[in-house]
């Protein structure tokens, strides 16, 4: 398996100029670095917001969720479904709205992505962070992140929905757990929801169409409101097994479709295939289950 240096070695020499100057930064990760240019980070994803407030009328709803946990000044993981394109986008260009800078890690083909150039210049002056290496390694970068002080952005369940909230993976699990081993006290997580996103930019309308969403339609000016749910905590054993971490990561995914009113998580239809995918690729992406 190549090394990251390796695989960013590989990367520059595919990159068009664009992507060069995003993955430029990424083995200069240093934190300090990160702070130095928040406000340029602010404000890009500022201007993101206003794109979408115009299209979309984004609109953001208990917001005061967010603001107590912001006075505290404490350690966060804002965990959200995943339902449309741009979610990435949509989400952290909320939080700056609301002044507060958010991180997600994406797959690092965003920042190779020669179909629209445009696309790794927003990554790199949103503060994207690629992904590299195997899930446990991604886990271990983001608690990494969290003990440092900065807050995360999850996408639990790992690739889009079909509307509903559906089954995550434990990923986000096992960052709550190995959080609670190296800092002594539980994570507090905040659950988000993006509704109507799936309405405007449905990911399944080129891809999927012919298969399974025959009458799949896209509306590029419907609404998507933002809207956030009561914070909380995971509580682990001192050795949870492979269950205890599904249990949570459920857990999480009822709090998500609680937000919108929805009762019970959707299972995935793909949960098979996906389990394949993972065991074909080592779990390079993401924890199997």
């Amino acid at each position: 398996m190549p090394m990251t240096g390796e695989i960013l070695k590989i990367a520059r020499e595919r990159a068009n100029p664009l992507a060069q100057l995003a993955l430029a930064r990424v083995p200069r990760c240093s934190f300090f670095s990160t702070r130095r240019n928040r406000l340029r980070s602010l404000f890009a994803q500022k201007l993101i917001y206003w794109y979408f407030k115009l299209k979309n009328r984004l609109e953001i709803r208990e917001r005061h969720y967010l603001y107590e946990i912001l006075k505290k000044d404490s350690d966060l993981l804002v965990v959200a479904n995943h339902s449309s394109t741009p979610d990435v986008m949509i989400h952290q260009a909320t939080h700056a709205h609301l002044n507060h800078l958010v991180y997600s890690f994406i797959s690092s083909g965003g920042f190779n992505y020669r179909h629209l150039p445009i696309l790794p210049t927003i990554l790199h002056f949103s503060e994207q962070i690629p992904r590299f290496g195997p899930g446990p390694k991604s886990v271990n970068r983001m608690v990494d992140r969290l003990l440092l002080g900065d807050h995360v952005l999850l996408f639990p369940e790992g690739t889009y929905n079909r509307g509903l909230v559906m089954e995550g993976f434990t990923g986000v699990a096992r960052v709550a757990f190995h959080y609670q081993e190296k800092k002594g006290k539980p994570l507090l997580i905040l659950p988000s929801c993006s509704i109507g996103g799936r309405e405007a930019y449905n990911p399944h309308k080129k891809y999927m169409r012919r298969v399974l969403h025959q009458k799949v339609e896209s509306r590029p000016g419907q609404k998507i409101i933002i809207k956030f749910g009561e914070p909380f905590t995971l509580k682990f054993e001192e050795t949870p097994s492979r269950e205890d971490f599904r249990e949570k990561t459920m857990e999480v995914m009822h709090h998500i479709a609680a937000i919108w009113g929805q009762k019970h998580v959707y299972p995935s239809r793909k949960r098979n295939n996906i389990d394949r995918w993972v065991n074909k690729q080592d779990g390079m992406r993401i924890y199997k289950g």
